[in-house]
């Protein structure tokens, strides 16, 4: 089995973690790490400003994978890839999904209000709608 990990450093991300530990064989799993930093830009801002907010971006990615990874390496996943990204997270989950041939994708629920859900979504009900693949949904105490 192959899984994908969706790491955005917020307890129910880690739950995820959690439960593919408690799935996870060492001897024919393999885990990927994924973190997606959306950015929003706006038509006023100019390049400059648009490339230093995906640096930005990226850079706190980067650091919330490095604290995943060494979590997974921590509880004893043994064949563990991570994979940093700035874009839309539904989109790119997604993609990273089809792309490295996934056969589940957990992920936290943040647990976000009806009226906050019906203006933006959220991005695990997305995923868990349109993904090719078995969606792994882990919620804490606070997004029950």
């Amino acid at each position: 089995m192959k899984y994908l990990v969706c790491a955005d450093g917020s307890p129910p991300a880690y739950k995820a973690l959690d439960m593919v530990y408690q799935l996870y064989n060492k001897d024919n799993d393999s885990v990927v790490i994924l973190t997606v930093a959306g950015v929003e830009e706006h038509f006023w801002q100019d390049a400059a400003t648009k490339e230093e907010q995906k640096k930005k971006a990226k850079e706190a990615g980067d650091k919330i994978l490095a604290d995943f990874t060494t979590k997974a390496n921590e509880m004893g996943f043994t064949n563990v890839e991570g994979i940093s990204e700035v874009g839309c997270p539904r989109d790119t989950i997604l993609h990273i999904a089809e792309t490295n041939g996934v056969d589940v994708v957990a992920m936290g629920a943040r647990g976000l209000g009806a009226v906050k859900r019906l203006l933006v979504g959220s991005v695990s009900d997305y995923v868990m709608k349109n993904a090719s693949c078995n969606v792994l949904i882990a919620k804490t105490a606070e997004t029950q």
